[in-house]
């Protein structure tokens, strides 16, 4: 690979990717390969030197809406409450440059969650978290996780509307269906405020379903364009 032609990232392995963006990146320093670098860090789970080089990148000059999108989710991962708000503040300027970016939805929604949980005094409510998981999950991935998360999301913001009920439930049971336990769910106290809606109780009795063989892509991560690779 070399910083012209990264296909260690195409092709999946990011260790190796890492090493050739973090190569190139100190031959000819630049916000693209430094952004590169930290794409391949947030495919590792590595958000503490993912965060680092996105900010080298768009203090380089370097600030797409993709690179915005993923300093959110890293931002995210990373968790003091301090960082959440830079996380929806960096999801609000992806969005500022690309208005239909679903993964900058994605973390305004889990950010907005994350404050919700942690001070719900002060954020009691956000209809616009449940309008970004809305239109998240008009395309999902099929990925328990996102489901689990789309639940969260609805039922904390939702919990006064049948409809929002329903549809967290909905969530739940494609959780399921993707390998999620049904106990690790009907166990979680984030889901005690759908208990009231009928189906709820059903969940305990569905089988998981087959973890599916590949892992999904993580659909709060926007991987650079192709013709940014070339």
């Amino acid at each position: 690979g070399s910083e012209s032609d990264p296909a260690y990232a195409k092709d999946g392995d990011t260790g190796a990717a890492a090493s050739d963006f973090g190569a190139a990146n100190r031959r000819v320093p630049s916000g693209r390969t430094s952004a590169y670098l930290a794409y391949a860090h947030s495919l590792d789970g590595f958000s503490f030197q993912a965060e680092a080089a996105y900010r080298r990148a768009i203090d380089q000059g370097f600030a797409p809406a993709w690179v915005r999108n993923n300093l959110a989710h890293d931002l995210l991962q990373l968790g003091s409450r301090a960082q959440v708000q830079q996380a929806i503040d960096e999801a609000n300027a992806a969005l500022k440059l690309d208005p239909n970016l679903l993964p900058a939805r994605l973390n305004r929604a889990v950010g907005r969650l994350k404050l919700s949980v942690a001070d719900p005094d002060t954020y009691p409510y956000s209809p616009e978290a449940l309008a970004d998981i809305e239109a998240v999950m008009r395309h999902p991935v099929e990925s328990a996780n996102l489901y689990s998360v789309a639940a969260h999301v609805t039922a904390r913001f939702g919990a006064d509307r049948d409809e929002c009920r329903a549809r967290a439930v909905g969530y739940l049971r494609e959780a399921v269906r993707l390998g999620r336990s049904p106990a690790s769910l009907t166990s979680n106290r984030a889901f005690d405020v759908l208990k009231e809606s009928p189906d709820f109780g059903s969940l305990a009795s569905l089988s998981p379903g087959p973890v599916p063989a590949r892992r999904p892509p993580n659909p709060a991560l926007v991987a650079p364009p192709l013709d940014e690779l070339r």
